[in-house]
């Protein structure tokens, strides 16, 4: 054998050792993970329970180590909720995470810590009970509450604390939660999740600039619509409504249509759907109101080493960051309102000019009637898919097109396009 041969030889075991004492990044996991999905028909379902540890379940990988990095993986859950007359004003974000690392650290809802501190969660509810929740409203879009077509919650969060922030901070909050680094400083793995992900994670795009595939930590991404369907809760084809999801399991939130409060909502129903057997209505709807308490008093302004992106306190009557809209007793007028109708004018003394929704409402239906552009089939009366102008549609989707199993009807673009009562098909299934 040759010295060259030798040398080559002797390179080829180096890299081989190399390679395997090199640390596996997101990027690596994601490769192999699309690998899974493309031909050995991995599904979300399976790689849900793989993450949590089901003793049954097996993707079949080859390697442990990219098996334990995968479970070390941290989920992310992302709700975003816009202004129902023009979604490129997003007023605010829920974002919902479940770290593996913190398991073991915080106690379960309902038990002390002593006794769920020492070892591994034991149910769906367990898991849930270690979750680290944000609610959001976007400062200066904040005033800008959903009345008209989709009634929103904005000071209903049930889970915690809400914030107020800055666009700008609110996309530094997102970019660090979605870039957690392990105590190596090496960039952790992210399954990001969520309902109809695909339109919140579109509009953080457009509208904060962040890509999410971009960031290089996700290596995999989940909606709530597909595990649905491959449970077999909803028909193939449907894309289920979140609340009629909760439905299923025996559970109701009331205040839907709050950002932090849906992607909760999502997280539990996900780890619901893949627990098996599926829970009990009753047992679940107490462990729901139990979960609820728990996670309000960890994720509160008054829990010990909690952090908050932006401020506790902030006025959307008067922009003041020293109280709330609650205790504001500074004198406040409107100019526009002032000169309005009989019903606008009793408005001018409740809010300042600069923060008036009917200002924005109006500027928006002018520039719809001006430029309106209807994708798909069916438009509402101001629900436009339109991305030079910056919208995406109504907040509130038509909820027949969106649980539609016609790929006409269930499409971002059309169901968003128009309200339930104002549905070409007649809110009927086709």
């Amino acid at each position: 054998m040759s010295i060259i041969t030798i040398q080559n030889t002797f390179q080829e075991e180096a890299d081989k050792i190399s390679t395997k004492a090199a640390p596996m990044t997101p990027s690596d996991l994601k490769h192999v993970l699309e690998a899974e999905f493309t031909h050995k028909q991995l599904t979300q379902t399976a790689l849900l329970q793989h993450w949590l540890n089901t003793a049954d379940q097996k993707l079949g990988m080859e390697s442990e180590k990219t098996s334990a990095f995968l479970r070390s993986a941290i989920i992310i859950g992302l709700d975003a909720e816009w202004y129902e007359h023009d979604a490129s004003y997003i007023t605010e974000l829920g974002v919902s995470i479940l770290d593996p690392e913190f398991q073991r650290t915080r106690p379960c809802a309902g038990a002390s810590a002593s006794t769920c501190s020492t070892a591994a969660p034991k149910t769906a509810w367990d898991m849930l009970s270690a979750m680290e929740n944000h609610h959001v409203r976007i400062k200066p879009h904040a005033h800008l509450t959903n009345r008209d077509l989709c009634p929103s919650h904005p000071d209903a969060f049930q889970f915690g604390s809400t914030s107020f922030a800055s666009i700008s901070s609110a996309r530094a909050m997102l970019e660090d939660v979605f870039t957690r680094r392990d105590s190596a400083g090496s960039l952790r793995p992210v399954i990001f999740l969520g309902h109809a992900v695909d339109n919140d994670a579109q509009a953080i795009k457009e509208r904060l600039g962040i890509d999410m595939e971009d960031l290089g930590s996700v290596v995999a991404t989940l909606d709530t619509q597909v595990l649905a369907v491959e449970a077999g809760i909803a028909a193939r084809g449907r894309k289920m409504g979140l609340s009629h999801l909760l439905e299923w399991f025996g559970l109701e939130e009331r205040f839907l249509h709050n950002a932090g409060n849906d992607v909760v909502a999502t997280l539990v129903a996900a780890l619901l759907i893949v627990c098996t057997p599926p829970p009990d209505s009753l047992p679940s709807l107490l462990s729901y109101a139990s979960l609820k308490s728990h996670l309000a008093a960890s994720n509160s302004a008054t829990a010990p080493h909690r952090t908050f992106c932006g401020q506790l306190r902030f006025c959307i009557r008067c922009g003041s960051g020293q109280h709330t809209q609650a205790c504001c007793e500074v004198a406040v007028f409107c100019e526009f309102c002032a000169v309005g109708g009989a019903g606008r004018r009793e408005e001018m003394e409740k809010h300042a000019g600069e923060r008036c929704r009917e200002v924005v409402k109006a500027n928006v239906l002018g520039k719809t009637k001006a430029k309106a552009k209807t994708v798909g089939e069916g438009k509402g009366r101001s629900g436009v898919w339109d991305k030079e102008m910056g919208r995406g549609g109504h907040a509130c989707p038509c909820q027949s097109c969106i649980e539609s199993s016609d790929p006409k009807r269930f499409g971002g673009s059309v169901a968003y396009g128009h309200l339930s009562e104002e549905c070409p098909w007649g809110g009927v299934e086709v």
